[in-house]
């Protein structure tokens, strides 16, 4: 009798091995570095919105933005964004800063946008800008952090303090320097276009990410003394294309004078260290072109599956969720 007790004992424990074995296997082996990469290879889609505020003398600076961004192998194929900056006093006044769309495919960005009405040629509702730093303006907003970066990723991940769990996937908590984000970011060095000072380096910004099942992120909230953002990414391996607005409508930047660049002046150095905005050459928000009363239409917000231009575009669109 007893020679049959082991056979049956094993016989009993195998089913309950096969089925928690591999389901513990399967959660340890997600990688989030590794699936983000995976992503950016198959030039995968993702949704975002973004909410940020910041002081400002007299009331609080608003920014939204929303868009759709189509990844690739080096970071970023292409975008469409439309973003919303308003000023709102401790009285309650409220003031619209900036209201424009931004499409960048083919590494030039096109800007459509009521600051250029009093200059833009008959026929002509885009500014193109080639400059390879403003690709990362429009993708990261006011965040000095990108998410959407594998360097950036690991680091936020080797640094977190709190790992937890949450519905649908996992967040971590931690807290990060410009210095340290300068030295793992190639987006956050690109953008700021010089060397980081020591000072700047040394300041910090708190950071709350969101990844799903899959290792993939669906939030980032960061947040220092001078401002915070909530960025969202949905709708992962959604079919997004990107297109160029029709070439007969685009007038080059460089033709319209100063104050055609899209990037908005930070309110204050730190705000500037925290964005990687804060450029000496960086023109006002409104600048030559914000001091005109005539408000030329932004384009509607962006859509998806829109005929393709670029192969950088249109390569390996993937259906996967």
């Amino acid at each position: 009798m007893r020679r049959w007790i082991a056979p049956l004992a094993a016989a009993l424990l195998a089913p309950a091995l096969t089925i928690t074995a591999p389901a513990a296997a399967q959660a340890a082996a997600v990688d989030p570095v590794k699936a983000l990469r995976q992503r950016l290879a198959s030039w995968d889609g993702v949704r975002i919105a973004e909410s940020g505020q910041a002081p400002s003398e007299g009331g609080t600076l608003s920014s939204r933005r929303t868009g759709v961004l189509r990844l690739s192998p080096s970071g970023l194929a292409g975008l469409d964004v439309v973003r919303r900056d308003v000023s709102r006093t401790v009285s309650g006044g409220r003031t619209e800063l900036r209201a424009e769309r931004v499409i960048t495919v083919g590494g030039v960005n096109y800007t459509s946008s009521p600051r250029f009405a009093d200059r833009l040629p008959h026929g002509k509702a885009w500014v193109s800008d080639t400059r390879r730093n403003t690709r990362w303006e429009v993708l990261l907003g006011d965040q000095a952090v990108n998410a959407l970066e594998p360097s950036t990723l690991g680091l936020l991940l080797r640094t977190a303090k709190d790992r937890l769990p949450y519905k649908g996937g996992v967040q971590y908590r931690g807290t990060v320097t410009l210095k340290r984000l300068y030295d793992a970011s190639p987006s956050f060095r690109e953008r700021r276009g010089y060397t980081l000072p020591v000072e700047t380096g040394r300041l910090s910004v708190g950071w709350r990410l969101w990844l799903d099942t899959r290792g993939l992120p669906t939030r980032l909230v960061t947040k220092d003394p001078h401002g915070s953002d909530d960025i969202r990414y949905t709708g992962w391996g959604t079919g997004i294309v990107v297109t160029a607005p029709p070439a007969d409508q685009v007038v080059d930047a460089r033709h319209l004078g100063s104050g055609a660049a899209i990037e908005r002046t930070p309110n204050s150095p730190a705000e500037g260290a925290r964005s990687g905005a804060g450029r000496e050459d960086a023109p006002s928000p409104r600048g030559d072109a914000g001091t005109s009363d005539v408000e030329a239409p932004v384009v509607d917000a962006p859509v998806v599956d829109a005929p393709v231009e670029n192969r950088e575009s249109a390569v390996g669109a993937s259906g996967r969720g």
